[in-house]
């Protein structure tokens, strides 16, 4: 019986976002935009991990959580199974979770003061030499320092 009703939840999930993909390429025409020059991001905050295998089986590759501890819990297996996933957190975060964050996400959306965007900078330039800064959806990736940089003046 579970695999009838992963079965319809993926059929389902994989009709609603080529929906929704349909309507972003319109907009990307209408506007005058390349195709395929916005990306869509399946948040998933607060649905199981069935649901966003489901989106992970019907081909999507690009999701948002709110919470490291939610995103813990969930995406480790997925990510495991969908190596070719990507993950931002895209909620607010405590500098007390940053190594967490670093660990599970690919991107911080959400960098609100100069002391997470030093932590974020020192924690990823340990783990990866880089940090990718989201603005804009797909900027190209800065060296840690320049994202604290960038933070520590930006207004707040």
């Amino acid at each position: 019986m579970q695999d009838v009703v992963h079965e319809a939840t993926t059929s389902e999930v994989a009709a609603r976002l080529a929906a929704v993909t349909d309507r972003i390429r319109a907009a990307e025409a209408a506007a005058g935009r390349a195709p395929g020059s916005v990306a869509l991001v399946a948040v998933s905050k607060g649905h199981a991990a069935p649901l966003a295998r489901a989106a992970l089986d019907a081909g999507h590759r690009l999701f948002g959580e709110n919470r490291v501890q939610e995103a813990k819990a969930k995406w480790p297996a997925l990510r495991e199974a969908f190596a070719d996933c990507r993950l931002r957190l895209i909620g607010p975060l405590q500098t007390n979770k940053v190594k967490e964050a670093v660990a599970l996400f690919d991107a911080v959306e959400t960098v609100d003061r100069p002391r997470l965007a030093q932590a974020l900078a020192a924690s990823w330039a340990l783990s990866t030499g880089q940090v990718a800064r989201s603005c804009g959806g797909g900027s190209p990736r800065l060296s840690s320092r320049a994202v604290a940089a960038h933070a520590a003046t930006a207004p707040r």
